[in-house]
């Protein structure tokens, strides 16, 4: 690849970033009208679910205050967003991740559960009890 198909590539990276930003922001700003709406009595509940769910699962997997030697065996494997890593239903693509093992899908849906997502039931096999 040359400086120019370099550049372009770049460019084209930047915009789709821009997109996607001005979407979630667009997306927040239609949430707090609906919260506001709620808090006028209108029932919009399932509307203001619909996108929270819809942003939470956009989340980086670096912003989840994980170790790093749970982020970098996530991010490698090809897995950047909370959504990435929980369809992953059977927890069988983060297994075959290098360096991702049953302790580290342990860590992390521990940190998931913590932060208000629900694990996928493929999950609870690999996991401890209790």
């Amino acid at each position: 690849m040359d400086y120019e198909q370099f550049q372009a590539l770049l460019q084209d990276r930047v915009k789709e970033a821009r997109i996607k930003l001005a979407q979630e922001e667009h997306d927040l700003g239609l949430l707090m009208i609906l919260l506001h709406r709620k808090n006028r009595g209108q029932d919009v509940e399932e509307k203001i679910l619909s996108l929270m769910e819809k942003y939470l699962y956009h989340i980086r997997i670096g912003q989840l205050d994980l170790p790093l030697r749970v982020v970098n065996p996530l991010l490698e494997a090809g897995f950047s967003t909370v959504g990435d890593v929980l369809a992953d239903e059977l927890a069988e693509r983060l297994l075959n991740s290098r360096n991702f093992g049953p302790r580290a899908l342990e860590v992390l849906a521990r940190n998931l559960e913590e932060k208000g997502y629900r694990i996928p039931k493929g999950w609870k096999r690999y996991l401890p009890q209790g």
